[in-house]
Order: C-alpha cells, then sequence, then structure tokens
C-alpha cells in the first residue's frame, strides 16, 4: 500500500483547520459576543445544525493491506418557521472519498479511468443540494412541496413497502435515511372520513438506483446460468464452497 504523501498531509490540515474552527466557535458561543449577535440578528426562527464526519475502512482479510474508503462528509441543515402553519426545511451536504487518491493502485489501473475516478470520489457533486423543501400545515391537510425522502412502512434491514425513493446501493452498510436518493414532488396528506387517511403524491422527478462500477468493494455479483454450475451452485464454486 503506498501512500500519496501531499494528499495525506492535505487531509490532515483539513481537519486541523476544522477542529480550530469549532473551538472558536464554542469560545465565542460562550462569550459576550454571541449575546451581541442573537440581539442583531432577527433569525429568531431559524434553526440550523450540521456536521463534519469521516467514515474510514481498512481491508486486512486474505493478506491485503489497503484502505476501502477514506470518506469525508459536510452536511448543513436549516429550518426556518414562517409560522405555525409554513415551515421550510433544506440539507446541503458535500461528499469526498480520499482513498483513490490514497491509494496509488489506482493510478495505473485501467478500470478506474478519470471519468469512473471522479464519480467515486465525489458521487454527490450534482446532489448537494441533498433536500429542500416547504410545509404547509391544517388541521386536515399537510402539503410538503420540494425535493425529499417519503417512507412507506418500517422495518429493520427489510425494505417491502418503502419504494417511492430510489438507493444508493454503492455501500450496502448506509442506514436507509442515507441510502435514499430523495426526488422533486408534491406530497399531500389528508384525512378523510372518520378513521380514513389519503395521501396524493406527484413526481415529476427521476432518478435511476445507483450501483457499483466493476471492481468495487460492494460490486453486485451476477448469476451464471450456463456452464459446469449453474444458477446459485455458481456463485458457491466462485467462493470456493462447492458445498453449499
Amino acid at each position: 500500500m503506498r501512500f500519496k504523501p501531499r494528499i495525506v498531509l492535505l487531509v490532515m490540515m483539513v481537519w486541523l483547520l476544522c477542529l480550530s474552527t469549532a473551538q472558536a466557535a464554542l469560545e465565542i458561543e460562550r462569550g459576550p459576543i454571541y449575546g451581541l449577535l442573537k440581539k442583531a440578528l432577527p433569525f429568531e426562527n431559524l434553526e440550523l445544525a450540521g456536521y463534519l464526519k469521516n467514515e474510514t475502512a481498512l481491508r486486512l482479510a486474505h493478506g491485503l493491506d489497503e484502505f476501502m474508503k477514506e470518506s469525508n462528509i459536510v452536511q448543513l441543515e436549516a429550518e426556518y418557521t414562517f409560522n405555525e402553519n409554513v415551515q421550510f426545511f433544506t440539507i446541503l451536504r458535500w461528499f469526498y472519498d480520499a482513498v483513490y487518491d490514497l491509494e496509488s493502485r489506482y493510478d495505473n489501473d485501467p478500470k478506474w479511468e478519470s471519468k469512473t475516478n471522479q464519480k467515486l470520489k465525489h458521487p454527490e457533486k450534482l446532489q448537494w443540494l441533498r433536500e429542500c423543501y416547504i410545509d404547509f400545515l391544517s388541521d386536515n391537510l399537510d402539503i410538503r412541496a420540494g425535493k425529499q425522502q417519503v417512507v412507506w412502512g418500517t422495518a429493520d434491514g427489510v425494505r417491502i413497502l418503502d419504494i417511492i425513493n430510489p438507493l444508493d446501493y454503492r455501500e450496502l452498510t448506509k442506514d436507509y435515511i442515507d441510502s435514499r436518493l430523495p426526488l422533486w414532488m408534491l406530497n399531500a396528506e389528508g384525512k378523510i372520513l372518520l378513521n380514513g387517511h389519503l395521501q396524493l403524491l406527484l413526481i415529476p422527478d427521476y432518478e435511476p438506483n445507483y450501483y457499483p462500477p466493476a471492481g468495487a468493494p460492494f460490486t453486485l455479483r451476477a448469476v451464471r446460468l450456463s456452464g459446469e454450475y449453474k444458477g446459485w451452485f455458481a456463485l458457491a464454486a466462485d467462493h470456493r464452497r462447492p458445498g453449499l
């Protein structure tokens, strides 16, 4: 495993800068400047949240010593309440996987041409606006318009009715809230009769499921239908477990 020293140094500098900025923000919040800013800013109904997250995976099986991912995620959430019936919410997200710069094995491998490499480094480059919608709430009808997730049914590790939003299969260990791909839509929910409930979805947007390319850690394997082994026996033979 060979690293590029400049990239490693750059990642370390970015993390140090983020930590120092967070410490400075904490000191401001504790001091008198925070009180002055709170009085000067008119956005009393604005709530901001976010996080900076790093996910690192190292593969050690079969004598390998290589990073599977070195992803860095920055997310900012904003919610503004106009009144008790109208609210606005948005999520901005930036993603960068540094493993394709840290690991030199991707430089001369024809499977990782520049276009594929860029898609894996910045898979959400064009999806930085993750969610953006406005809510109109009333006693009998709620309307949500914008880019959003719609969840039907809940189950641990099973997706049966949750079929509205496409999924990102490039990493199978993600939570569904992160693997769903939000869509632009109009979502209206209302009460009918005594215990009735009706939901109407108008979805002019389309986004396909995201699948990992060949050679990626979570590549979906195919089943051979002909040859010495057929069907699921081919998978068992491929994994050197012919007894399955």
